[in-house]
């Protein structure tokens, strides 16, 4: 018997009239609510509440929370794990001395019910064809979003044998393409059903590194619809193999600047050195170079200097793009790595009176004062507005005080 845990989904019946749900099959999510946030799990036979519930008590705490077969997709798609093929319906009943709170006024999007006490019997697996059956299933565009992604094509035939119509949208292509199910779109293309798509389908096979779906549409003689995203998000997600379908593929390809800013912002010299090896037009602007590794994975709160990615646009023999704020904005982060990295790059240095400027500090105190203190020591020439000045006389100058560095107070307390 699969587990009971908050991944499972039990039935309520389809009425809202309280009298009429005692005593009758029903759907609950499987999540049990006390004041004391009690998220155990349930037990096969009977679970009962054993903190306080009142009946008057719709905003609390305490109850199991119902829902009826229609809406359960509504909470399938929170509490469900993805990597549980679909979740669990466990059929319960609600026994008659059971207290039932209506929660509808307050959750207004679905019906919502509350009990103390239930009874748990049989479970099924939710994206199963004996479960429809058995348990009446409404098969929403919801569900059918469902079936696709876990590639129920059993489901669809079943369907359309019985010719039991069913609504969906371009979303159930798109989410079939997503997890790599080529089933589902060979049996939509042959079932003389509205084969209804967009440029989401191949973007999201994309992004998830489906190339046996990228094929299959490539094959398919449909019109192809993707957009920047395809390559864009697949060039954040590190898919080289995806990178390189794409450039083999004949197809046009799509993409913005974003591809070489994420990867430089993320210190991805593997991708940096796709891009620079593949032979198309390099798309970036001062972005790539004045946020390099920038987004590396930080070690706590600390700021990892990653100096490769700066060391690989030295090299590269690209165009070197970057202005005021490569400097501008490692001072406002307290970044004196960087700021150490500029200095001795040998590069024509470009920072403005914002590098010093207080108020655009994203740093703590004991970090802005280590970029004071460099810029002090780096001999550079010092740009600052007289509101700095004015800050740092009146804010600073106690602060550092304090800690017996008045030498941090150089020459910016003199009038600019």
């Amino acid at each position: 018997m699969a587990s009971t845990a908050a991944n499972t989904f039990v039935i309520i019946s389809k009425t809202k009239i309280m009298e009429q749900l005692k005593d009758t099959p029903n759907i609950i999510i499987s999540k049990k609510i006390t004041e004391q946030n009690d998220l155990s799990s349930y037990k096969f036979g009977s679970d009962v509440l054993y903190s306080s519930f009142s009946e008057k008590d719709v905003k609390g705490k305490g109850g199991f929370v119902c829902t009826n077969t229609y809406n359960i997709l509504k909470h399938h798609a929170l509490t469900c794990d993805p990597g549980d093929n679909g979740g669990w319906v466990t059929v319960v009943k609600i026994p008659p001395d059971a207290k039932i709170v209506d929660m509808y006024p307050v959750h207004s999007f679905a019906p919502q019910w509350k009990t103390d006490k239930i009874i748990l019997c049989k479970q099924y697996p939710l994206y199963d064809l004996n479960t429809i059956i058995d348990l009446n299933i409404v098969v929403t565009p919801d569900y059918v979003n469902g079936i696709c992604k876990y590639g129920k094509v059993d489901i669809l035939q079943w369907l359309m044998k019985n010719k039991i119509p069913f609504k969906y949208s371009q979303k159930a292509l798109a989410i079939a393409s997503e997890h790599g199910h080529v089933n589902i779109l060979d049996w939509w293309l042959k079932s003389g059903l509205p084969f209804k798509y967009d440029h989401t389908a191949i973007d999201y096979a994309s992004s998830e590194c489906q190339i046996g779906v990228l094929n299959w549409w490539l094959k398919s003689g449909l019109h192809l619809k993707y957009s920047e995203n395809a390559i864009d998000v697949a060039s954040y997600k590190c898919h080289i193999d995806v990178l390189n379908w794409w450039l083999n593929s004949g197809l046009e390809l799509k993409y913005s600047n974003w591809p070489i800013h994420n990867a430089s912002a993320n210190a991805n010299i593997d991708i940096l050195n796709w891009w620079k090896n593949s032979g198309l037009p390099l798309k970036y602007n001062t972005y790539a170079l004045n946020y390099a590794g920038f987004a590396y994975p930080m070690i706590g709160n600390e700021y990892v200097f990653n100096r490769s990615v700066f060391d690989w646009w030295i090299g590269s023999g690209l165009e070197l793009k970057y202005d005021e704020d490569s400097m501008d904005w490692a001072s406002h982060k307290g970044y004196v790595e960087v700021l150490r990295w500029w200095k001795e790059s040998g590069l024509p240095l470009k920072y403005s009176e914002k590098a010093l400027a207080k108020e655009l500090s994203k740093c703590d105190q004991y970090s802005y004062n280590n970029v004071l203190q460099w810029w002090k020591n780096s001999g550079l020439p010092l740009k600052y507005s007289l509101n700095t000045q004015k800050q740092l006389f009146n804010e600073t100058y106690f602060a550092v005080a304090a800690e017996g560095n008045n030498d941090i107070i150089f020459k910016i307390t003199q009038n600019p």
